[in-house]
């Protein structure tokens, strides 16, 4: 698509602001009061955008320049960064590292030589379906992604090159949103858009790219959230806010769990994610509810906020992570949807999923990424 590519060292200032007193890479640190607050190791002035993601050494991010760079997870200092040079503006995706290649998901999807940030391979097909725009999870040699042109599809991470793929829908009026896996399947929702739009869930084999299935979601006029996995079950939300299971292998429709009532029917938008026999699911009134798989029957229910539960949400070492439509991430007690912290705001917004990964969290906002070190109750996942 004539995009030019080249990592750069210098360029414009990143400035970290590094805080004394906690290095991430310690495993000895003495915890504070149960559930407290982490700890801000360093935040670096840039915009930034998206899941950014790490290895032993680097955080990767995108930034809202169009930009990946790669940066010492020691202090913040700039490694390298390379011009993404999209065609069109994105809201951007995320990035993931497997092995020695990055891959990034911009507009088109960018697999990236950690070391040194030289390219080595960008897919862009002809169709101009913003691959890197969906950008989904990984699995063994596997990246996953959607697109703006109804494709689902499975890329090598090694060369870039298209592994299978399945159109789900006409190029000019579907949208298949970033894929999710689970052991062997990988599903993904989609909109149907035209005079009458529906939304839709389509699972297939990760491996070897067989369609086992594709239906439209029951109530739903477009994608209203990323699917989850519970067992062989696959959960999807409808835009009247109702959570349905499916089950993986054929498809059939086995139960849901109710709309938010306090919507009183408008349209919703609600983040799922699984845990053990927990799911947890999030919604645009601000609600946060967690329900027994086995039983359907409602765990605990956080009350709705001034902000909506925007996209995604997470769960790493059975604390729940939500970013709120206030620009804060909140951290709520697994078992019990108890707040522990939430970190964030008006002055230093974090807009998207945080990278959690044991005592680790990496945040991206409109004004900086951060990093913070969790405490040793939050990173362990204490109080069970």
């Amino acid at each position: 698509m004539g995009h030019r590519y080249g990592a750069v060292s210098g360029g414009r200032r990143m400035t970290a602001l590094l805080l004394a007193g906690a290095a991430i890479v310690a495993s000895g640190v003495a915890a504070s009061a149960a559930g407290a607050a982490p700890k801000l190791v360093w935040r670096i002035d840039e915009p930034a955008r998206g899941v950014p993601a790490r290895d032993r050494s680097s955080i990767y991010f995108l930034t809202r320049s169009d930009e990946l760079a790669a940066v010492r997870l020691s202090d913040g200092h700039l490694r390298w960064r390379i011009p993404l040079d999209v065609p069109s503006p994105t809201f951007a995706s995320r990035v993931i590292v497997r092995g020695d290649v990055v891959v990034a998901g911009a507009y088109d999807l960018l697999g990236i030589d950690k070391s040194t940030g030289r390219v080595r391979w960008i897919f862009a097909p002809e169709d101009g379906g913003g691959a890197g725009m969906h950008l989904g999870d990984a699995r063994a040699d596997l990246v996953f992604t959607g697109s703006v042109s109804g494709y689902l599809r499975a890329i090598d991470v090694r060369t870039g090159r298209l592994r299978w793929q399945h159109q789900l829908g006409l190029e000019d009026d579907t949208t298949v949103y970033s894929p999710v896996v689970s052991g062997p399947w990988v599903a993904a929702t989609y909109t149907v858009f035209g005079g009458n739009p529906v939304g839709g869930l389509a699972v297939a084999d990760a491996r070897t790219g067989a369609l086992l299935w594709h239906r439209q979601v029951p109530g739903s006029v477009a994608g209203s959230g990323l699917p989850a996995f519970a067992g062989r079950v696959v959960l999807a939300a409808s835009r009247d806010g109702t959570i349905h299971g499916f089950d993986v292998g054929s498809g059939e429709a086995l139960w849901s769990l109710p709309a938010v009532s306090s919507l009183g029917g408008d349209p919703d938008y609600r983040p799922v994610v699984v845990s053990g026999p927990l799911v947890v699911v999030g919604s645009l009134s601000g609600e946060i509810s967690a329900w027994e798989l086995s039983t359907r029957r409602l765990r605990w229910r956080r009350p709705s906020e001034l902000y909506s539960v925007l996209f995604r949400m997470t769960v790493a070492g059975n604390v729940v992570y939500a970013p709120l439509g206030s620009g804060e991430v909140v951290a709520l007690r697994l078992r019990d949807g108890r707040e522990l912290w939430r970190i964030g705001g008006v002055h230093d917004r974090l807009d998207w999923l945080p990278l959690v990964d044991g005592r680790l969290l990496a945040a991206a906002g409109m004004r900086s990424l951060a990093v913070f070190q969790l405490d040793a109750f939050t990173g362990r996942g204490a109080g069970r």
